[in-house]
């Protein structure tokens, strides 16, 4: 997706603990991101993450949790209290603790985050910890709303009863324009992905006038629904979680062709698509704005190579020649992973596409059918049929062909997919149970990918209301029962492998016939994938939903015929296999060796502490590498790929020798450029490209003002 998951890229170092079978730990330097709780209480380190791996028996891990929330964990001089779990954590196995001092405990800390205990009465444990996160998201702190300053806006309602503005507030465009200024955002934003006290969701920009016409003349500076109340109380800051922003083109996944081919989309429109994708990977090496294109189009990514990514596209905008030993290698090793990940993914770029975060038309004019996309920096009002899904997506009923129009009065909702507010159904609950608190909605223009009309599948429609919520019937909330509780629902669903075995065995059913995604098996299937994807939130018992997909995986399934072809396994094998490269050319770039800046005796004694810094860096480079991987290999099971993962030991080398040498003094000091002059000279001439480019932020630099005297006198 385009959108990044955080607005917020502050983390904060905290230590983890990692049990064994043996009940003893491994202590792990890990981080927490910047949100509510860690700004409360300014010491993140108070938190303690512990983890119980995948390999230990459930008895066991039951047996040391309940040890260790009945007496607490003394590390390093401290004790720890057991603060709880929040629904990412319990997908991981891992939970908090808390160092209690005079300021914060436990108890003082959650009353202060909210009314979670009546969370916990109700709905019980699963839904209080999916709560419980909304006070760890990544967020970025703006103004105080007090509760004078909120309205509670009506629900949108369907014809069947569904909700058409789920998740999805307002706010004011005079207030708006201010939390842009606060968080640095560009001042015409229009969507905000927000958390404020129990409140959670999007708020949406609307013209002064038009807000005080909606609200009643109230004069308040946001207004919210009821959807968007998860507890009462929590603090007035406003947070932002993320907001909407001009898009990228989008890609399609597995999925999503899979489901197209079902509605009649032929392979050769995929086929096309990706030959396209090839042929500009295959141009990366000899066209520098084909280079910077595709490198460009990852950089939204949240992968494990936005690291070198980034350091690639600097290099490439520095104007470093393409057959530079290092960006050349650079180059090779994007195009094989950006090959790899084609061949295993099919993330096929789409140019007339994008991710969107839906919003609802609080006009009343959008009609059934009807959606409004305004897209400033790609031609303004969008007109037409679009094709609208969400990810993840199991049915072909998921995809929607919807029109978009050009509605004048709409005109301020830019970068953002505006659905209806209402009609027989809520078009987004049609999308794999989608809703407005924050969902990427992915539009396809393109008229090769929009099936038929005929194609589409007819809209399901709510058969019944969801009874309301039931006060008087909740669980017994003493402090012994809710860790009890807490003890229950992590044993119940920590590392549910119970998702990820049913989207298997989706995927390898789906591709065997031509029926594709409308093949009995897959249908069944869907049903269940969308209550596991949801579990925690329900409280529903899991073990119900495993027997039923068990049930489902005895049922005789189509196999493959002789005249198939499974067209997954078509397109991946158009994808070439190139090998991993390493540097093998280090020829000096002259524009980065200039000697004259310098005295001789000077430079020659740059050159002389590198030639003896060299060897010490390369040894502890080389003994932090071996540590990194023993530590992977003990690692692999619990290893997240979210944005808390671990800095290596490898980086920590790179990063404290660059603090070391080029952090003391203004980023242009003669100091720093004889350094990186001095690195890049001495690696090259003993082939060590690590330690080559310690300087590269210098480096670029040097280059890209020599790169842009060139041009300026070519023309």
């Amino acid at each position: 997706m385009s959108a990044k998951t955080s607005l917020s890229n502050q983390h904060f170092p905290i230590s983890h603990l990692r049990f064994d079978n043996a009940g003893d730990f491994q202590i792990i330097q890990d981080v927490i991101p910047s949100s509510r709780a860690t700004r409360l209480i300014s010491d993140p380190e108070r938190f303690l993450k512990v983890s119980f791996p995948t390999k230990l028996k459930d008895n066991f891990v039951r047996q040391l949790l309940v040890d260790k929330i009945k007496n607490g964990i003394a590390f390093e001089g401290k004790k720890y209290i057991f603060f709880g779990y929040t629904e990412s954590q319990l997908k991981e196995s891992r939970v908090l603790f808390f160092q209690e001092r005079e300021d914060w405990t436990v108890h003082s800390l959650k009353a202060v985050l909210g009314d979670l205990n009546s969370v916990y009465r109700v709905h019980g444990y699963g839904k209080y910890a999916a709560r419980l996160g909304l006070s760890f998201s990544s967020t970025v702190p703006t103004l105080e709303v007090g509760l004078g300053d909120r309205h509670l806006l009506y629900d949108l309602r369907a014809d069947d009863g569904s909700d058409c503005s789920d998740g999805c507030g307002m706010i004011r465009d005079s207030f708006a324009k201010q939390v842009c200024f606060t968080i640095g955002v560009s001042e015409d934003t229009c969507v905000f992905q927000i958390r404020l006290g129990g409140i959670k969701g999007l708020f949406v920009r609307y013209r002064d006038e038009d807000f005080d016409r909606i609200c009643g003349g109230s004069g308040v500076k946001v207004a919210y629904r009821r959807s968007m109340f998860k507890y009462e109380n929590g603090p007035l800051m406003l947070e932002v979680q993320n907001v909407g922003r001009p898009p990228r083109s989008a890609r399609l996944n597995i999925q999503f062709i899979v489901l197209l081919m079902t509605l009649g989309i032929k392979t050769e429109v995929f086929e096309s698509l990706l030959r396209k994708q090839l042929d500009d990977l295959e141009q990366i090496m000899v066209n520098r704005q084909k280079a910077i294109d595709c490198v460009d189009g990852e950089l939204d990514s949240e992968g494990n190579d936005f690291d070198q990514e980034c350091k690639l596209y600097e290099m490439l905008l520095a104007g470093f020649d393409l057959s530079e030993g290092r960006l050349a290698c650079l180059l090779k090793r994007f195009q094989k992973r950006s090959l790899d990940a084609l061949r295993k993914k099919l993330h096929i770029h789409v140019k007339d596409s994008a991710y969107l975060y839906g919003v609802v038309d609080e006009f009343g004019i959008l009609e059934e059918g009807q959606v409004y996309i305004n897209l400033p920096y790609q031609g303004g009002p969008q007109v037409g049929t679009f094709l609208v899904g969400r990810n993840p997506a199991y049915s072909p009923g998921d995809l929607r062909r919807l029109e978009a129009v050009n509605i004048p009065e709409l005109s301020h909702l830019t970068n953002c997919i505006v659905f209806a507010g209402k009609g027989r159904y809520s078009e987004p609950s049609q999308m794999s149970g989608g809703d407005l608190d924050g969902d990427l909605y992915l539009i396809l223009k393109d008229a090769d990918l929009i099936p038929e009309p005929e194609q589409i599948r007819s809209p399901k429609m709510k058969s019944e209301h969801a009874p309301p919520d039931d006060e008087s019937s909740g669980v017994y909330s003493s402090l012994s029962q809710m860790n009890k509780d807490a003890v229950n629902i992590f044993m119940n669903l920590r590392n549910n492998r119970l998702l990820g075995q049913m989207s298997l065995a989706w995927m390898c059913q789906v591709v065997k016939t031509e029926e594709l995604a409308d093949q009995a098996y897959c249908t069944g299937l869907v049903p269940l994938i969308e209550k596991v994807l949801d579990i925690a939130k329900t409280g529903e018992n899991i073990e119900p939903l495993k027997k039923q997909f068990y049930a489902l995986k005895t049922l005789k399934r189509t196999s493959c015929s002789d005249r198939w072809e499974d067209p997954i396994k078509y397109l991946q094998s158009l994808v070439p296999n190139r090998p991993a490269d390493s540097q093998d050319d280090f020829q000096c770039d002259p524009d980065l060796i200039l000697e004259e800046v310098a005295p001789r005796e000077e430079w020659n004694g740059y050159v002389a502490e590198g030639r003896r810094s060299i060897r010490a860096f390369n040894q502890t480079l080389a003994r932090a590498i071996a540590r990194d991987k023993r530590s992977k290999g003990n690692n692999l099971s619990s290893r997240s790929s979210s944005a808390e993962d671990n800095e290596t030991a490898a980086e920590r080398v790179r990063r404290r020798y660059i603090e070391r040498y080029f952090c003391n003094g203004p980023f242009l000091c003669q100091g720093h450029t004889l350094t990186s002059f001095q690195r890049y000279s001495v690696g090259y001439e003993n082939n060590k490209e690590a330690f080559s480019w310690l300087g590269r932020r210098w480096l670029n630099h040097i280059k890209a003002c020599e790169f842009a005297i060139s041009l300026s006198c070519f023309f």
